[in-house]
């Protein structure tokens, strides 16, 4: 089901089932219990589990929900998030059951969701790839609990992540703060700036290591810190480059800027600088000022005709 008007009243009748099955849980624990015994669905006519974005921990599952007497503390990892990712986990299991149990551990990783081609270029149709994190568990891949017997199992597996070295951009995952992904690469050499003295013209490189919307580049007085107006560029989308395909992205800058009233003008000599300005994915707001951005300052740059 998609949409509040129809998963909201579902949802909220599987956890009044749930709490007045089991009237001594915390109702905070409600989500987990029903993540815990929820069933993941498969994408389309594949024996891979849909993505996330999809079906999150899985379908409800009322009767496992209701009936099951174990569960798992916590019952969502956020193994893609390679912003907060960690080495290692550790969750707890717990058997309410009459009997003991054998739970087997493995891993079933989903469907990866990506909207833009693998030279980080948009795309209208979704990419569907079965790109995942790879867990190898720390201990045993099966544990045996008696009946009311609660085991904490150390180091969850150790998750190797896929990133920027591998050929993928870093993932975003669900409960990250978005103003931590990078988008300038300032690792390395880059950025750099190449001054041409034959046509007068400055190439400045940049390494992106996520699509972006809205790059602007400001002129400032290097001396004053002034802002004199903008680079008269218009890129509505940038890709990554940050990859082996893409090796970097260029501005050409030929010493003009454009003011608040749209009108491109030639600047005297002097001693300039330019700030690369980009708001983080999922920012508030378009307006720099206020949003959650990132900057690059470049060096002096001296015009001299």
């Amino acid at each position: 089901m998609y949409g509040t008007s129809m998963a909201t009243p579902y949802i909220a009748g599987s956890a009044a089932l749930l709490l007045e099955a089991e009237p001594t849980i915390d109702r905070n624990e409600v989500l987990s219990w029903l993540q815990t015994h929820s069933k993941p669905g498969l994408y389309r006519d594949t024996s891979i589990p849909d993505a996330v974005s999809g079906q999150g921990a899985g379908m409800v599952n009322n009767i496992d929900g209701i009936q099951g007497k174990a569960f798992v503390q916590p019952a969502h990892l956020a193994l893609k998030d390679t912003v907060h990712t960690q080495e290692s986990y550790t969750i707890t299991l717990t058997n309410n059951y009459d009997t003991g149990e054998t739970f087997e551990l493995s891993s079933w990783p989903a469907t990866s969701i990506l909207g833009y081609t693998s030279y980080g270029q948009p795309t209208g149709d979704v990419v569907y790839n079965q790109t995942s994190a790879e867990v190898s568990f720390a201990e045993e891949d099966s544990v045996y609990l008696g009946p009311g017997g609660t085991r904490m199992y150390g180091a969850y597996g150790s998750v190797d992540m896929l990133d920027l070295q591998d050929g993928y951009p870093v993932l975003l995952g669900p409960t990250v703060d978005s103003r931590l992904v990078p988008i300038l690469n300032e690792a390395g050499q880059s950025p750099q700036v190449f001054p041409m003295s034959s046509n007068k013209t400055v190439t400045l490189v940049l390494k992106i290591s996520n699509p972006l919307r809205n790059l602007q580049v400001y002129v400032l007085n290097a001396n004053k810190k002034e802002v004199l107006g903008m680079v008269p560029v218009d890129w509505e989308y940038i890709g990554w480059t940050d990859s082996v395909r893409s090796k970097f992205f260029a501005i050409h800058w030929p010493g003009r800027t454009i003011d608040v009233y749209g009108e491109v003008a030639r600047l005297p000599d002097g001693d300039y600088s330019l700030a690369v300005v980009t708001p983080k994915p999922f920012s508030e707001s378009d307006n720099l000022d206020d949003g959650a951005h990132e900057s690059w300052v470049l060096p002096v740059i001296r015009i001299k005709c």
